[in-house]
């Protein structure tokens, strides 16, 4: 009991950002596990061609995603409610609004094309017009959360992920076995989950609205800030992404399928290296703005070094995974 309250006392002790990167650790790690253990689940599901046809379907969505928000709620986001920090709240939600005039501009553009889109990705009309209701209040729980991650917030983001995550991940499933296991099905099931999750979140952000000068403001801050970016997150997509399509053009749904299940399991590497970064990128422009430059060259080699270990850890580990919890064809 003693070594338990001793235990307590010296967690109390510790600053908030060394709790807030414990507890969004622990949090990541908790979301990786119900991805990781969600795609035996959605493999036995789907058959092994619709699963690949999901697989792809995120890979195009990833990428129209960032021609409909331009990710303003990264970076831009991030930095602007340092630079605005006395009227954060009408920058969130002057920023949230540019995103959806965005994505609704993005979406007539398309819309014409709908139906190459469609061939192109197998789906449907749902799922189109589903997909930019979902870019619609995406961008709303992401401002949100990278502020409490930014205030050191680690209950409220914590809490709100985990569950958000839980009902997306293990609800679509549910529903597809109830309502129909074919790709169809279960893409406007896990679109519907996500617009119904993110919904509070949009209307709690975008209520501050300030339609006056300091709007076109901020929307040149962020134009100005994220637009060179957007090359930045293409080729990342391109690296991360592309290789799925292209099996998918190459060999068939059924391959691509067999290659996302290695894809989804080696990603789970990411855990501690995501966990640190969303920690570590408020304090780093913190950083910046102070000039502190030698603190965070420290912090970024102990990084470096953890990452390193976790990799080597996993590649070892990860083939006996594999075998245990998938089927001969995945294996």
């Amino acid at each position: 009991m003693s070594l338990m309250n001793n235990m307590l006392q010296r967690y109390r002790s510790f600053p908030v950002e060394f709790k807030a990167t414990i507890w969004f650790t622990i949090a990541n790690i908790v979301l990786k596990g119900i991805s990781f253990f969600s795609v035996p689940l959605l493999t036995r599901v789907l058959p092994q061609e619709d699963y690949g046809v999901v697989s792809v379907f995120f890979s195009y969505q990833q990428l129209i995603l960032i021609f409909a928000t331009f990710e303003f709620y990264l970076g831009a986001f991030q930095r602007g409610i340092i630079h605005y920090e006395k009227e954060e709240r009408e920058f969130t939600s002057n920023l949230i609004f540019l995103c959806n005039l965005i994505t609704i501009i993005v979406f007539f553009v398309l819309l014409p094309f709908r139906d190459n889109f469609i061939t192109l990705t197998k789906t449907s009309n749902a799922v189109y017009v589903l997909m930019f209701i979902y870019f619609i209040v995406y961008p709303a729980f992401n401002c949100w959360l990278n502020k409490k991650r930014y205030e050191y917030a680690y209950k409220p983001a914590v809490s709100a992920t985990l569950i958000t995550t839980f009902l997306i991940t293990i609800g679509s499933i549910v529903f597809t076995i109830i309502l129909g296991q074919d790709d169809d099905t279960y893409l406007i099931i896990i679109l519907t989950i996500q617009i119904l999750c993110y919904f509070p979140f949009y209307i709690k952000q975008i209520s501050a609205l300030h339609i006056r000068n300091r709007m076109i403001e901020h929307f040149r801050y962020c134009m100005s800030f994220q637009l060179p970016l957007v090359a930045h997150s293409l080729s990342y997509l391109i690296l991360a992404q592309a290789d799925r399509v292209m099996i998918s053009w190459m060999s068939g749904d059924d391959k691509a399928a067999i290659y996302s299940v290695a894809y989804s399991l080696s990603s789970a590497i990411l855990i501690v290296q995501n966990s640190i970064n969303q920690v570590f990128q408020p304090w780093r422009y913190k950083k910046l703005k102070n000039r502190e430059y030698g603190s965070i060259k420290n912090v970024t080699n102990k990084i470096l070094i953890l990452t390193a270990v976790s990799i080597t850890l996993f590649i070892i580990l990860i083939p006996e995974i594999m075998r245990f919890m998938f089927d001969e064809i995945y294996y």
